[in-house]
Formats: structure tokens, C-alpha cells, sequence
């Protein structure tokens, strides 16, 4: 025990090394080029084989919504709140505001839809809450399509106990998104990231709207990697009393049994939640492992001196950041796919209506930018530029948005971000920093 003990501390002292320089694109030292690569400014790599985004000078011409609240009170006033702000952070539609149309004349009155057209909504969400018996309040919610005459498109009326109404109202506005684009919207889910606070690193959760930011992991434990498993269960990696990084469940003291045997420093499961990749110490280095979700028959994929956060595509494929010499880049399915020459890291992969998209970090001089391209890396666009370090890319479950950390010191300044896949309408939800994000769909209540 003792032999194994020196070799994965010194293991760990050299990886560890190894990842603090490399991991994070967005970090302010610029990576050691590789020995196959001539060094060269990550600008003009950038400039010759990556295409950016025009964000401003073509306008985003989206639909307009409106909000018709039928009721009053506290739990009508944060329905309507949650709702507005998860229509708006949809990046699909433009919210009108309250006043854009007159107020019914009584609460049971026709929805004016000629008043909303001359407002310039295309649709109206009529919304309402009422008391009911017991502690639950009947949520209610109507679409309509203001060029029609029609019934309304979608209709929504149940009985929600009062502790579960923000909730509910994420699950109803995932609903309205379907009626309306054909897609389940990203609201009933979790983002789950580390963050650094004095000595520790701890695991949080938060809801995508950017509510009920809490703990997961003990101050006892270095946390990284979260991710959840089959279940909806957090699973994370962790270092106690200096120990290696073991594979944990959210609320569970014991560490699962993982062979090969060594400190864990990257965790993915597959969209299905069936199979799951781990990133392990070995006496070669970090090698990437897969294998099915109860951790059993684990096979190595990897040769590469690191192997890091890995992510699977909906269609099976893999990827992650690896290194060889001293250049880390992102791969999928072992051919490198981020430019050559520049530092890339944390791949995730958007399940988009218009085709599964790629999303990495690159560090460009001592700040990072996110790339997106198509499920194999190629065609990639610039998403940012000239915003601080942006970095720890997230796909949203239903593939339309990414969420990130920035230190961007403009507009909203540094924290957690949510935009579109084609960068546009980012939108901070909270003033937090991390590392190792991840957004997954939860089953709701």
C-alpha cells in the first residue's frame, strides 16, 4: 500500500501541475505551444481558419409575445414574473411589456386580440392563479395566436401546492415552447458547477433562470467534475484529507468503487444517463475511460498524457480536451477538432433543431472566447470577442442556449451568462464564477 500510495501522490502532484495549466482556456496564462506546432499569435490563427459571429450589424428579427395576467396576489404576481423572464431567456421571442395592450375590462372578459396585434405580438399567453383547498393554488395558462379566431393553441389548468410553484411555472413555459416551436423548452433542469471559495471547492446547483443557488458538496471535499448520473443523482469527483479524487453521490459519505483504481479528473454521463466517461489517473496519465452507468466494464478510449472534460454527443460520439506534448486541444472521437496552436478546452455539444453544434473554449492572450462548429468540429464560428475569459461552456437540454461563465467587465459584468447557440441576446442569471459547468434535464415533481 505504501508503494501505491507514493505512486499516485507523485502521479497527482505532476497532473495536477499538468491541469491547472491546461484545463481552463480562459485562463490568463497562455498555453506552452506544441512541438508540432509553430507558435503564433491566437489571433491571427483565429482570423485565418475561424469564421465570428456578426452579432450586431444583421438584427435579430424575433416574434413578439405578450403576458396577460387574469389575476392578482402574490403567487399571480411571481408566476407571471418567472414566466416573462423564462419567455425572454429563451432567446426566441420578444416579451412585450405589461402595459403594451389595454387591461380587460374584467377578469373573465375575451382576450382583445386585435389591441395585442396593434401591439405587434404575433402570440398572448393569458395567465391566471386561484386559491383552491389546502395549501395549492390552481395554475392556469392559455395561448393564443393573435391573426386567428380560433380557440386558444394550448390550454393548461391544475392544482399546484404553493412550495412548487416556480417550478411549476418552468415546466409550464417548457410546454408553451413546444406548442409554439415544436421543441420542449430548457427550464425544467439544473446547471451544476464547481466554485472556488477560500481552500475549498464546492459543488452548487442552480435553476436556469438563475434561482436556488445551493450547495451539493461538503467543505471537506476538493470537489470537480459534477454530473448528473441515472436518477437525476449529482455525482461528482472529490479529494478528502488529501486523498485522491474518488467518485462520489450527491448525500451519500462513501465513495463508489471505480477500477481501474485512481483519482478521477473529468465525468460525463450520456444524454440517456446509460453510459458514462471518466478521465483517470494512471500510470500513463489521465486516460479517458467509458463504459455503462453502474461504472462496470470500463474500457480505455485514450492514449493522450491527458484526457479531460469529456462530453457525449446525442448521437454517441465522444469528446474532450487532450493533450499531447504540451498543447491542449478539444477532440471527438480521438481527431483533434479545435485549431491548432491555441489552448481549447471544456467541449459540450448542443442538440440543436438545426443540427447537433459543438461548443469549446479557446484562450486568446489572457482572455477566452467560445467556438461552436457541427457534431465533428468542423465549420467552427467565433461566438465571442473582446469580453474577458468566457469559458465552461453548457449546452441547455433542449440545444438553443449556452451557458457560460464570463469576467467580462462591460454591460452586466462578470458572472453566469446564457445566449443563444448563435451567440446572440446573452443574459446574465447570477453573479457567480465557476469551473466545470454542466446543464442537464431533471424529471419533474
Amino acid at each position: 500500500m505504501r508503494g501505491e500510495h507514493v505512486r499516485l501522490t507523485t502521479l497527482t502532484i505532476r497532473t495536477l501541475a499538468a491541469i491547472a495549466a491546461l484545463t481552463c482556456a480562459g485562463s490568463s496564462a497562455r498555453a506552452a505551444p506544441d512541438p508540432e506546432v509553430p507558435a503564433a499569435d491566437p489571433e491571427d490563427i483565429l482570423g485565418e481558419i475561424v469564421v465570428t459571429a456578426d452579432t450586431s450589424a444583421r438584427p435579430l428579427l424575433l416574434p413578439k409575445i405578450g403576458v396577460e395576467l387574469r389575476s392578482s396576489g402574490p403567487e399571480a404576481d411571481e408566476v407571471d414574473a418567472v414566466l416573462r423572464r423564462d419567455l425572454d431567456l429563451s432567446g426566441e421571442f420578444v416579451v412585450l411589456a405589461r402595459d403594451a395592450a389595454p387591461p380587460p375590462e374584467t377578469a373573465d372578459a375575451p382576450l382583445d386580440r386585435a389591441a395585442w396585434r396593434a401591439a405587434g405580438a404575433a402570440t398572448v399567453v393569458r395567465l391566471r392563479t386561484a386559491a383552491v383547498d389546502g395549501d395549492a393554488v390552481e395554475l392556469s395558462a392559455e395561448v393564443y395566436l393573435c391573426d386567428d379566431t380560433g380557440p386558444p393553441i394550448f390550454t393548461s389548468a391544475r392544482p399546484i401546492p404553493r412550495p412548487r410553484l416556480r417550478a411549476a411555472t418552468h415546466a409550464l413555459v417548457d410546454a408553451i415552447l413546444r406548442s409554439l416551436t415544436g421543441y420542449s423548452g430548457p427550464f425544467v433542469s439544473a446547471l451544476t458547477f464547481v466554485r472556488a471559495e477560500g481552500g475549498a471547492r464546492i459543488v452548487y446547483t442552480i435553476d436556469p433562470d438563475g434561482h436556488g443557488l445551493r450547495a451539493i458538496s461538503t467543505a471537506e471535499q476538493l470537489a470537480l467534475a459534477p454530473a448528473l448520473g441515472p436518477g437525476d443523482v449529482l455525482h461528482y469527483a472529490a479529494s478528502v484529507n488529501h486523498g485522491r479524487q474518488r467518485l462520489y453521490r450527491a448525500g451519500v459519505a462513501e465513495p463508489l468503487a471505480v477500477e481501474p483504481r485512481g483519482s478521477i479528473h473529468g465525468l460525463a454521463f450520456s444524454p440517456d444517463r446509460a453510459r458514462v466517461a471518466l478521465s483517470i489517473a494512471t500510470d500513463d496519465g489521465v486516460q479517458l475511460f467509458t463504459g455503462d452507468a453502474e461504472l462496470k466494464e470500463l474500457t480505455p478510449q485514450t492514449r493522450l498524457m491527458l484526457a479531460l472534460h469529456p462530453a457525449f454527443s446525442p448521437s454517441g460520439h465522444l469528446a474532450y480536451a487532450g493533450t499531447r506534448g504540451k498543447l491542449q486541444r478539444v477532440y471527438v472521437d480521438k481527431r483533434p477538432v479545435s485549431p491548432p496552436g491555441i489552448s481549447a478546452s471544456s467541449p459540450t455539444f448542443c442538440r440543436h433543431p438545426d443540427g447537433t453544434k459543438l461548443v469549446y473554449s479557446v484562450g486568446v492572450r489572457q482572455n477566452a472566447d467560445l467556438i461552436v462548429a457541427d457534431e465533428r468540429g468542423r465549420d467552427p464560428v467565433r461566438l465571442t470577442r473582446g469580453r474577458g475569459r468566457n469559458s465552461a461552456p453548457a449546452c441547455s437540454p433542449d440545444g438553443r442556449l449556452i451557458a457560460f461563465f464570463s469576467t467580462r467587465k462591460r454591460g452586466d459584468g462578470p458572472g453566469l451568462y446564457l445566449m443563444r447557440v448563435d451567440g446572440r441576446r446573452p443574459r446574465k442569471i447570477a453573479d457567480v464564477l465557476g469551473d466545470s459547468l454542466q446543464w442537464a434535464r431533471v424529471q419533474p415533481d
